[in-house]
């Protein structure tokens, strides 16, 4: 064997010790760490957060739910280790959910610690919590309690209300993580780091928490007047309507009034109104005297046009309406004192009342609401009679029903 061989050999045997001294380092290393890490923390199983809102924050919403502010959090966790919690710390972080990783704080995140209390905490051993302000950060929340005590079964935090009251969402969308430490003294929570040789953790678990763009849907409702007036029953939404050109008289052949009876007619109207405080019905006649014409003559309105309504006797000549209350639908309808006292024998037409009859540019009211209605009818009986002395010819009134809604 040579020299050079000789110097080969103990070159390689050099390098055997070094790294077998190497390695023994490692192992040595990794056995003083060991402890600390596995003595860190057990798992708090099952755990979850749950949101009142998970929309980003800062957007076009700006208040309740979809703003991502005032955002009730509710914390549900199991510990793994049955010994006494005496403090909580809840750190929120954007990259990792592991423990004692660095932990960057989400962008807009706040938990209002200031303002926001523990709007709820049930669970055996896991009540009587508060939030210590003086060690809470805008991404951290330290809870701490007056006495310590093993919580058994799920303990139950919610932060804020959810209304008025809450923590503020980060203003972007995506996935942040909430890392959860459990500590024996309230103490140890308040001087909680995010180091590896931080090993007061009793137990530890992290959470997924997802922030989400608010769905916003938008519908709007115009308003609405629905009035008709009809011969007969006009049906739903006043699909269904006929002329209301009606011939008050009795006979075989061609309709005729006299003084042996009072001849009556019907008319139906039918309003619907989204009008806050409902809708009025006004009738305006074409008739000057606010009876029946004929051009030269007239047959006068009921009562001489009295405000009350009244009795109509056949043989003395008259013309009015008695308007019943609304039926039917949603909602209510109500006849005006004018031409609805109670007596559906008794009819009205007011041609002297000061300002609103008959004969005013407006009308006079007979019937009105005074809430949204949907397809109430009222029904409008016309009645007439002739006297001996009644001249013949043709007697028609114009009547035009106006409803008018209040919004």
């Amino acid at each position: 064997m040579n020299k050079n061989t000789i110097t080969n050999h103990q070159y390689q045997k050099n390098v055997r010790q070094v790294t077998i001294v190497a390695c023994i380092v490692v192992f040595i290393t990794f056995l003083l760490i060991l402890p600390a890490m596995v003595s860190a923390a057990n798992q708090l199983s099952p755990r979850s957060m749950t949101l009142s809102d998970s929309s980003p924050s800062g957007g076009t919403v700006t208040s309740g739910v979809g703003s991502g502010t005032n955002v009730a959090y509710s914390l549900a966790f199991t510990v793994g280790t049955a010994s006494n919690v005496g403090g909580v710390v809840i750190d929120f972080c954007t990259t990792t959910p592991l423990p004692f990783d660095a932990c960057t704080a989400p962008t807009g995140f706040n938990t209002n610690f200031s303002t926001v209390t523990i709007a709820a905490q049930s669970g055996t051993g896991g009540s009587n919590f508060a939030i210590d302000t003086s060690n809470s950060t805008a991404s951290k929340l330290v809870l701490t309690r007056g006495t310590a005590a093993t919580p058994s079964g799920t303990t139950t935090l919610q932060f804020g209300n959810g209304t008025t009251t809450g923590m503020t969402n980060p203003t972007s969308t995506g996935t942040i993580y909430a890392r959860v430490y459990t500590y024996g003294t309230g103490a140890q929570a308040q001087g909680h780091s995010q180091t590896v040789s931080n090993n007061n953790v009793v137990d530890f678990g992290g959470v997924a928490i997802a922030i989400a763009n608010v769905i916003t849907i938008t519908a709007r409702v115009q308003e609405t007047l629905i009035f008709c007036v009809s011969a007969a029953d006009p049906g739903s939404n006043c699909t269904g309507t006929t002329v209301p050109a009606i011939t008050l008289g009795h006979g075989s052949g061609v309709k005729y009034i006299d003084s042996s009876q009072v001849d009556t007619g019907t008319v139906y109207t039918q309003l619907s109104t989204n009008a806050s405080t409902g809708a009025t019905i006004r009738m305006r006649s074409g008739a000057l005297t606010g009876g029946l014409d004929n051009g030269s003559n007239s047959i006068p309105p009921v009562g001489a046009g009295a405000a009350t309504p009244s009795a109509m006797s056949a043989g003395t000549a008259a013309f009015g309406v008695y308007v019943a209350n609304g039926s039917g639908g949603q909602g209510t309808v109500s006849a005006n004192a004018n031409y609805n006292n109670g007596n559906s024998s008794n009819y009205g037409m007011d041609t002297t009342t000061s300002g609103t009859n008959v004969t005013t540019v407006f009308g006079d009211p007979i019937a009105a609401s005074t809430a949204p209605v949907s397809n109430v009818e009222n029904t409008l009986t016309f009645a007439a009679t002739a006297s001996n002395l009644t001249p013949a010819g043709r007697y028609q009134a114009n009547l035009s029903l106006i409803a008018t809604g209040q919004y």
